[in-house]
């Protein structure tokens, strides 16, 4: 599984409370592999759930997935490792994840259809 990470370019959405620094980051992915037809936006989305992340997922017409992704720098990276396993079904070949300008926007995670 390869993977291409891209450094971040904005760091717009940085929480600061209770003596605590958080960063927020938004990534931009493209899931290639056999990741159409076996649940892999319904995986997606369970986790970013689980995380409490804000994005969207979507298949593309060449068989890849999309998603944007926003949260804390760890909880993302977490959740970035999760997607490289998929759900059983699934075979991820690569995660190309590209860090984009925070939205801060309170969205939940939703899939695209």
């Amino acid at each position: 599984m390869d993977e291409i990470l891209k450094e971040p370019i904005h760091h717009e959405g940085d929480i600061i409370g209770a003596g605590n620094h958080v960063q927020l980051v938004r990534a931009h992915l493209f899931v290639s592999g056999r990741v159409q037809g076996v649940a892999f936006r319904a995986f997606t989305q369970q986790q970013a759930v689980a995380l409490n992340l804000n994005g969207s997922v979507r298949n593309l017409p060449n068989g890849s997935v999309e998603a944007e992704v926003e949260g804390p720098q760890a909880v993302v990276d977490r959740f970035l490792n999760t997607l490289r396993q998929g759900p059983p079904l699934a075979h991820v070949e690569q995660v190309q994840a590209t860090w984009i300008s925070v939205k801060n926007q309170v969205e939940g995670f939703h899939i695209i259809r």
